[in-house]
């Protein structure tokens, strides 16, 4: 016989791991579009390609990114 509670506990661990691995793809994903917005794609061509560094300098990139940390821990309180 099925222990139903232990199937349940289970389930719901896989849908919690699944979950957890989902946030960790997308947390990764937001980071490449970041960095790609920022510092532009390597072997692109064209305006969108170059990034913001390359239209600024490298202390405006800075300052944005801890502008960004910044609110990301202002978020995360």
């Amino acid at each position: 016989m099925i222990d139903l509670a232990s199937l349940l506990a289970k389930s719901a661990r896989g849908v919690m791991r699944e979950a957890r691995m989902q946030n960790r793809l997308s947390r990764r994903t937001e980071a490449n579009k970041l960095r790609s917005t920022l510092y532009g794609v390597q072997g692109g061509e064209g305006e969108s390609a170059r990034g913001i560094k390359q239209h600024r300098c490298d202390a405006a990139v800075a300052q944005l990114v801890s502008e960004i940390e910044r609110y990301k821990a202002l978020a995360a309180q």
